[in-house]
């Protein structure tokens, strides 16, 4: 009997091995080659020297268990489908989710899968990385950080599993980690010379407890004690207390013996003549622990100083990262400026196999091997969309608060979720983000806030925090500094609260209090009645409508409508969704109105969907060749409910407009007097730039006045007293708007 084996489509001959390198908490500045006068990182920076060193390398998530979710889905970890965790098929998850990591992809196209180390992905054994792509999993659990660095690294009652028995007294958990991981390689090159192989290797240093050898203790201590710095420990940012300085001696022997074991594997590599056929990732999971609440003693181990922040953060300091790729094919002595990201890493590496794309799945990730082939590549690339992030995690241990971030181009648009303030950074001129420049560039303010409005909205990701322990964090952490530095930072969510029962205000048409992206209004009426709905009928956030349909029988008796945008959608692409679902299979349809500038207006009806049970996302796109062939005044957005009796749960509308750029509101609007206000008959409106339309619309959002041409004067002396609100646009595409008074 003659037996055959074969490893699907892949061979060693073709595709390479890959080693996944990943250290924890480690920070841009901990290494040598990326500017350390403290740390020893001779290995490390021989790599950079044979590869290719990127200067903005980023995780998706600033904090481990988020980024790393984020690496090995390709997704960014705020989706809803992988923010509670990775699931499995078996999990049967009432939305349907389920992921394939990079690495089942790469074992079902015939790699063998190694992981030793930190997982803490998964709180039971189904969820640990034998259940998500590895063929053999060495220490990979729960757990977030070992109990202690030596062996058998079992303390207070918690034993690193795995890892436990087979060692010797004195014997030190990254050594450990390093020699298991060489005698897989041994072993598999010694059994499937033919088959190549991923190993992660996800070292838990340097992550606390602080735990290193002796002798590498006193060696980096008298080099502290002996640097003649003599600056602050300390200082104060945002509500953080920062270290300033590198000097902890425990943590630079850790971080000398994760270099040791990068040289170990690769003398090893070079040992079993595998070495040309070998790519090496090395990267970490979140920037390096440098804050704590001001007034804090926790023990910091590093600073990421001249960046702002440090893990849990959305500063440089807590997401941009050390990044370091080696190949055979590719190019050596580089340093690459080009932004890239943890999600990238899935559809990267499949790349670097030569196996099929999963785009699907890494819905986050652009694969960004052409940077690094030596020859065949492009290096030209960029990313094609921009690199988001939502971390609504605050931890008084950090000191870090609920913020979001939008990095494209050489730019990073930073939100502040406490106090619905954003800020614009030039972190190429301006790593250290030192200057918000937001004010003097509103155009691209607004198109980044727009990427990360649009993202959570199409993501189903509520743009408020909701979580009771984060908002309770947040307001400790502000209410701390506020005493302690005699700030006065307060809570502000941006937007209006609701005029009346049957209707939900927005914000400069951004979301703010409630999940929905347009000014919607509905009126009660004998049709339908409207609901704010049970809990248990909401998407994501706090909020989701209830439509109860009591009289239907035609789409358009029962209609939710919004508040007219004003604005020229001429050749624009206008793309409208929303999550929904019913009891009752009802079934619902998007309309467009359109009112053109020379009077005339259209309506336009979308492709009908019938609802289910359960939310899924319906949309409709209206072409530009359809509905915009002239100028328009303004657009009406409706979607249609009443062609059958029952209840409707509506969550998470939004809205894109695609082809075209809409105008942005002016960021200095005091340059525009609008006299005088309070008034009774006329406003007149003064200033430097001409105004080409102005109109005027009362609470309820109605049009009630227009003038259109070089306005200067407005004539208001037929409308009731009240308060109204003006809307003006002026040249260069921009508009201001102001409340009036009428007497």
């Amino acid at each position: 009997m003659i037996a055959s084996f074969s490893f699907a489509q892949v061979t060693t001959s073709t595709s390479p091995n890959i080693i996944f390198f990943v250290v924890d908490d480690l920070g841009y500045y901990d290494l040598e080659c990326y500017g350390s006068n403290f740390y020893e990182t001779p290995n490390i920076d021989q790599l950079a020297t044979d590869g290719i060193r990127f200067t903005n390398g980023y995780e998706a998530a600033p904090r481990c268990a988020a980024s790393r979710t984020s690496i090995m889905t390709g997704k960014f970890e705020s989706r809803p489908s992988v923010s509670g965790g990775m699931y499995l098929p078996a999990d049967n998850n009432p939305d349907g989710y389920s992921e394939t990591t990079f690495a089942q992809a790469l074992n079902n196209e015939g790699y063998k899968t190694f992981f030793i180390g930190k997982w803490h992905l998964g709180h039971d054994a189904n969820h640990y990385p034998d259940s998500f792509g590895f063929d053999i999993n060495i220490a990979g659990s729960d757990f977030g950080a070992p109990p202690t660095y030596w062996y058998p690294y079992s303390s207070g009652g918690d034993t690193l599993p795995d890892l436990s028995t087979g060692g010797t007294a004195g014997e030190y958990l990254t050594d450990r980690i390093t020699d298991e991981t060489n005698a897989f390689i041994d072993n598999h090159i010694a059994t499937n010379p033919t088959q190549p192989f991923l190993a992660m290797v996800s070292h838990y240093g340097v992550h606390t407890p602080l735990e290193a050898k002796t002798a590498d203790v006193s060696y980096f201590q008298n080099i502290a004690d002996n640097d003649g710095y003599t600056g602050p420990e300390f200082e104060n940012d945002l509500t953080a207390k920062t270290k300033l300085h590198q000097d902890n001696a425990t943590y630079a022997a850790m971080i000398k013996s994760i270099d040791e074991s990068l040289g170990a594997l690769r003398a090893n590599l070079v040992a079993k003549g595998i070495a040309n056929n070998t790519v090496i990732i090395l990267t970490s999971d979140n920037g390096g622990l440098s804050t704590t609440e001001i007034g804090g003693n926790r023990e910091l181990p590093t600073s990421n100083r001249p960046l702002r922040g440090g893990k849990t953060w959305l500063y440089e300091g807590g997401i941009k990262l050390p990044l370091i790729v080696y190949g055979p094919d590719y190019k050596t002595g580089i340093v690459e400026d080009e932004p890239v990201v943890g999600t990238d890493f899935f559809p990267t590496m499949l790349e670097m196999a030569g196996v099929p794309l999963l785009p699907n799945q890494h819905l986050d990730g652009e694969s960004f091997e052409s940077l690094l082939l030596a020859t065949g590549g492009n290096p030209n690339y960029s990313r094609t969309n921009p690199i988001i992030w939502d971390f609504n995690f605050a931890s008084a241990g950090t000191a870090n608060v609920s913020m979001a971030g939008v990095r494209q181009g050489d730019y990073k648009l930073l939100e502040f979720k406490y106090n619905n303030v954003f800020e614009l950074y030039n972190v190429v001129t301006d790593p250290g983000e030192t200057t918000d420049i937001s004010a003097a560039n509103p155009t691209l303010t607004e198109q980044l806030k727009n990427a990360l409005f649009s993202y959570r909205s199409n993501a189903g990701v509520t743009h408020r925090v909701t979580n009771s322990g984060h908002i309770a964090e947040n307001e400790y952490l502000y209410n701390n500094m506020n005493s302690m530095t005699g700030s006065n930072i307060q809570p502000s969510f941006g937007c209006a609260e609701p005029s009346g029962a049957n209707h939900i205000i927005y914000n400069n048409g951004h979301e703010c209090w409630y999940d929905l992206d347009w000014p919607i209004n509905v009126a009660d009426g004998s049709e339908a009645s409207l609901a704010i709905a049970d809990p248990i009928d909401v998407r994501t956030g706090d909020i989701a409508l209830k439509v109860d349909v009591v009289n239907g029988g035609g789409y358009g008796k029962v209609r939710v409508t919004n508040t007219r945008y004003y604005d020229n959608f001429n050749g624009g692409d206008i793309t409208l969704s929303v999550h929904a679902k019913s009891n009752s299979n009802n079934r619902i349809r998007f309309q467009l109105k359109v009112f053109y500038t020379n009077g005339t207006n259209q309506t336009f009806n979308g492709d009908p969907y019938t609802t289910s049970g359960t939310y899924s996302q319906y949309s409709h796109t209206f072409n530009t060749s359809e509905i915009t062939s002239m100028d328009t005044e303004s657009i009406e957005v409706r979607l249609q409910l009443g062609r059958d009796n029952g209840e409707i749960f509506l969550d998470d509308w939004s809205s894109e407009v695609t082809g075209i750029t809409l105008s942005t509101t002016m960021v200095d609007e005091n340059i525009v007097s609008v006299y005088p206000n309070p008034t009774s008959d006329y406003i007149n409106i003064a200033g430097p730039l001409v105004v080409t339309k102005a109109y005027i619309f009362d609470i309820t959002g109605k049009l009630v006045k227009k003038s259109i041409g070089d306005v200067e004067r407005i004539n208001i002396s037929k409308l009731p007293t009240g308060t109204y609100f003006l809307k003006a646009f002026v040249e260069g595409k921009q508009y201001f708007t102001k409340k009036i008074m009428i007497k």
